[in-house]
């Protein structure tokens, strides 16, 4: 007699590497060997997850009724496996022809691997006590090596942290800080939102406020850190073929969450964007920290597994979104637990980076947009076609880019509702009063201001210049129109918090005694050709790996249309890091 449990655990097994090869060959190639072996053995594991209750019920229920209660047990579970495959292609739009085609395919897979489980079952059963221990801890063991090796920082790419949670002395913080960014807003979208009006009303704008790199790595660290993408070393480039393969911030680099938490606030971050995880350092200082879109990715990624088509199916809402609203949800239950207390929150929102107008979150994959892989429909909405625009196989028209502009619009939008609603609930709570409140982002976002799409690949304004406004108790509202730089934050944050900027290049924002960054090294281009440079607040200075340079006289072109490199030699001397000597 064949072994129950064997052949429901062997039939669980034959439905996950099933569901492996419909993985394998649906995804792109993550250029990461952890990856990788996720997309093995994740199917499998997920597969003996929900197999082995299922099997076991079927079995319990037949075991009066017949003899084959492996054969049951077995056939219940492809069968399961098989259905979820058919509603799949139903709500595909499979054609009725096609789904009685794939029913037919299906239902001789199911009968194949219900035999194939049986025959395993039994010829286990037949063996040795010692080989069929031996099998099970091999089979046991390959699977957890193989979970192990595709998730070698556990769980780290959703969460992270680990910093200082209470402070390791006696603080007392002048006020809590929340800083929201938000990915890929543009300072001009920006200052038509609702919030970011709420906040200047209350707050100090600041209307000249630029960012070192056009991607969010290494303006994110160096927004984190206070330092130069040079300094902190976030976003280099570790390989040619896979953009996720990035150098992560020195370890040597204080980071603002830690010096916050040290000095008495507890730390949290409820961010979204694959590149704001524990992989790049992104998490370090903080006590606890969310990665939202991990999760996402993570569904996403193991798509074409039985549980998460029959949960696309039947319970989509319970899928994980990195959408605005999840942000908020997040945020308003960290906050009720922990704002009776200084805390230092960060929201990172992504709503208004490409794939445009992805309201629910569940359709579009951030990875698979920066790896160019989403090509069938690509051009609708939400718009996915950004890497095709990228490398010149789709060119909208006139209209086109008015639709693709006003989808961002709406992403910004849906932002701007979920932040207002945060700071309604943090007004009937009585948090504002005591908490500092910091809007910005990590980069612009062009839209053919000078030919390109997306960001990444230029040091054009509309990609560097970011809004940033800061809303603190007694606060007199101002409208600033100086430069001020992203290596700037980290020193006014921890002002606002009664503590020491440790030495940061940048100023505390807030004090008319302080001198802010007065030339911004540039850098850390995500796309394309490697540019550098440097901005000041009259100038801008670019150049790229090929030696191609660009100067922009900003007072009498803001806009960035005249290169005045040959005509002003003048302009190359200064204390731009990258620029060559006068006369060169």
């Amino acid at each position: 007699m064949p072994s129950v449990l064997a052949a429901i655990l062997v039939a669980g097994a034959l439905t996950g590497l099933a569901d492996t090869v419909l993985t394998l060959a649906g995804s792109p190639d993550p250029g990461l060997v952890t990856y990788k072996l996720s997309y093995v053995f994740g199917p499998i594991l997920l597969a003996l997850v929900w197999a082995a209750p299922i099997g076991a019920v079927a079995a319990e229920l037949c075991r009066r009724r017949t003899r084959r209660v492996a054969a049951v047990a077995a056939g219940f579970i492809q069968a399961v496996w098989a259905a979820s495959l058919l509603v799949d292609g139903w709500r595909a739009g499979q054609s009725p022809f096609a789904l009685i085609v794939l029913a037919g395919v299906l239902g001789i897979a199911a009968v194949a691997f219900t035999r194939l489980a049986v025959d395993a079952a039994t010829w286990l059963a037949t063996r040795a006590p010692a080989v069929r221990a031996g099998v099970t801890l091999a089979a046991a063991a390959a699977l957890l090596c193989g979970v192990l090796a595709g998730t070698p920082r556990g769980t780290s790419g959703f969460g992270g942290g680990g910093g200082p949670c209470a402070g390791s002395r006696t603080a007392s913080p002048r006020q809590s800080v929340l800083l929201i960014t938000v990915d890929a807003l543009r300072a001009d979208v920006a200052r038509e939102m609702r919030a970011y009006r709420r906040l200047a009303d209350r707050g100090v704008a600041f209307t000249q406020h630029v960012t070192a790199s056009p991607w969010t790595l290494p303006s994110v660290a160096s927004l984190l850190t206070g330092r130069a993408p040079d300094d902190h070393g976030a976003g280099a480039s570790l390989s040619s073929r896979s953009l996720v393969l990035r150098t992560p911030m020195r370890r040597d680099v204080p980071t603002l969450a830690g010096l916050l938490g040290t000095h008495g606030l507890r730390t949290h971050a409820v961010v979204t964007n694959p590149f704001l995880t524990a992989r790049y350092g992104i998490d370090r200082g903080f006590c606890t920290f969310e990665n939202v879109s991990m999760e996402s990715e993570a569904a996403r990624a193991l798509g074409q597994t039985t549980l998460l088509r029959l949960a696309r199916a039947f319970a989509a809402g319970w899928l994980p979104s990195d959408r605005a609203r999840e942000i908020r949800a997040r945020a308003e239950r960290w906050l009720d637990r922990h704002g009776n207390r200084p805390f230092f929150l960060w929201l990172h929102f992504l709503d208004p980076h490409a794939p445009y107008g992805d309201r629910d979150g569940a359709s579009t994959s951030l990875v698979l947009d920066l790896m160019a892989f989403q090509h069938a429909g690509a051009t609708g909405t939400p718009f996915r076609g950004v890497a095709l625009a990228r490398a010149g196989e789709y060119r909208p028209g006139p209209e086109e880019r008015r639709r693709i502009r006003a989808l961002y619009r709406e992403d910004v939008d849906s932002v701007d509702r979920e932040v207002g609603a945060l700071l309604d609930w943090m007004d009937a709570r009585g948090l504002t009063p005591r908490t500092a409140i910091v809007l910005t982002a990590d980069h612009g976002e062009e839209f053919w201001d000078h030919g390109g799409l997306e960001h990444g690949r230029t040091l054009y304004e509309e990609v560097l210049r970011v809004p940033l406004v800061v809303a603190a108790q007694g606060q007199k509202p101002a409208t600033r129109g100086d430069l001020t730089t992203v290596l700037d934050v980290a020193p006014t944050l921890l002002a606002l918090a009664g503590t020491d900027p440790h030495g940061l290049p940048g100023a505390d924002l807030l004090d008319p005694r302080a001198a802010g960054t007065r030339v911004l090294p540039l850098g850390q281009t995500l796309f394309g050709e490697d540019w550098s440079g440097c901005r000041a607040a009259s100038w801008k200075y670019a150049r790229s790996e090929s030696g191609e340079e660009r100067v922009y006289d900003l007072d009498q072109d803001p806009g960035e249309r005249r290169n005045v490199a040959a005509l002003a030699p003048g302009w190359r001397t200064g204390s731009c890091p990258t620029r060559p000597k006068s006369g060169s």
